[in-house]
């Protein structure tokens, strides 16, 4: 993992669909070899490390001033620490992104600011998305028929998870398991006891994957009172 001694500070989010390219800035001083990057990660990678290849193209020195992430989650910085970059040097930017519990795909973007100019760098991971649950939240309102409603829970065949619990906190509903096809799909069927009142409880689905990301999945289970009573 690389850090910078340059000055880093997080900027608002931001939410992209970055396509792979190879390109260069020509017309500035920097020039990258790539500007935007994407990697599929491994199921049970923790981070991923991005590179960003650089050259200075003028016929000055250029001062690397900051980088910058939009995120907390990627740490990045110069390799080398290098602060000046003589005409024809090299340089590469390193972001390093925490998975963390995260599964799907995911944008980040990074910003360089070398003698006053900014260069923005976008990076994408895409994690295995093994088991997928229909939703993650089952609503009724007060009042309306305790009618059941389902949750479709997928597991990738080739992933070897197998699921173990699924189980509610509190007694406000009821469940039942359904195996559509044993080891890939089931369905749970969650009815309301009651809808007399707002309640809430959580739910999850546990499996016996040794890999956090995809050991537990939570959701929540409502009844609420009716939008206009809401509003009010």
């Amino acid at each position: 993992m690389f850090h910078s001694l340059f000055p880093i500070r997080v900027i608002g989010s931001f939410l992209a669909v970055v396509l792979i390219t190879d390109l260069t800035w020509a017309s500035n001083a920097l020039s990258f070899k790539r500007t935007s990057q994407t990697i599929k990660a491994n199921p049970n990678d923790e981070t991923v490390t991005f590179t960003f290849p650089f050259q200075n193209n003028s016929d000055k020195p250029v001062k690397l001033e900051s980088l910058e992430a939009d995120c907390e989650c990627t740490d990045v910085g110069f390799v080398g620490n290098k602060k000046t970059l003589k005409p024809g040097d090299q340089g590469m930017v390193s972001a390093t992104m925490k998975i963390g519990m995260f599964s799907g795909s995911d944008a980040r973007k990074l910003t360089v600011t070398a003698d006053g100019q900014e260069y923005e760098l976008f990076l994408r991971v895409e994690v295995p998305e093994v088991i997928t649950l229909s939703t993650r939240q089952l609503d009724w309102e007060v009042g309306e028929p305790p009618r059941p409603k389902t949750i479709t829970v997928t597991v990738r065949p080739d992933s070897g998870i197998k699921l173990t619990t699924f189980s509610l906190a509190g007694k406000d509903f009821n469940y039942k398991p359904i195996t559509v096809k044993k080891g890939e799909k089931y369905r749970i069927v969650i009815t309301p006891v009651s809808t007399g009142k707002a309640v809430c409880n959580t739910f999850w689905v546990l499996t016996d994957s040794k890999i956090p990301r995809y050991s537990r999945y939570i959701g929540m289970l409502t009844v609420t009172p009716p939008r206009r009573d809401r509003d009010k």
